[in-house]
């Protein structure tokens, strides 16, 4: 803005703030007039000194050599951040294919139990199904051996019978 037109622009603000008349008649905005409020704001910013706007912004040796240093440390730290994050990045990568070579690994093993207790369950069947025709050998035997002792003939049978029934249970 140049100086004669930010002239005119405070000239018009303090007129408009300290006058009544409408600032605008646009809808929407409480029939035109500042508050109070408002009006005490709007000559804070008109007091503010003309030369403000105008001033170019300037930086002296001292502070361009100082923000260099800074900008330089600033990039360092950046990549040493970068480089930390990569690292972390490759790491936490590899816990990652550990996690999944780990998983397959117990994966295997549960699977090769669950058939281990598949077979473990057919053989302890197996095994009370062989007991338990044993036990029927057994007693059939029991019930055999009082009527056969009647007679000395009958031992001979008696023998003869165990080795039959013997030969045909493990035959069988």
């Amino acid at each position: 803005m140049s100086q004669s037109s930010l002239s005119l622009f405070v000239s018009f603000l303090q007129c408009r703030i300290h006058t009544s008349v409408p600032a605008c008649k646009e809808p929407g905005t409480f029939g035109g007039r500042l508050t109070h409020s408002q009006r005490k704001a709007a000559s804070a910013f008109i007091q503010v000194p003309q030369d403000y706007f105008d001033a170019e912004p300037t930086l002296g040796h001292s502070d361009e050599g100082e923000l260099r240093v800074n900008l330089a440390e600033a990039q360092k730290d950046e990549a040493a951040d970068v480089k930390a994050y990569e690292q972390l990045k490759a790491a936490k990568e590899d816990e990652i294919v550990a996690g999944h070579e780990q998983t397959e690994t117990k994966t295997q093993e549960l699977a090769d139990a669950d058939e281990k207790l598949a077979q473990s369950k057919e053989d302890l069947d197996d095994t009370k199904a062989f007991l338990a025709e044993g036990e029927a050998f057994l007693m059939m035997l029991k019930e055999m051996v009082p009527a056969l002792m009647l007679s000395g003939r009958n031992v001979r049978k008696l023998a003869s019978l165990r080795w039959k029934l013997a030969l045909r249970h493990l035959l069988c």
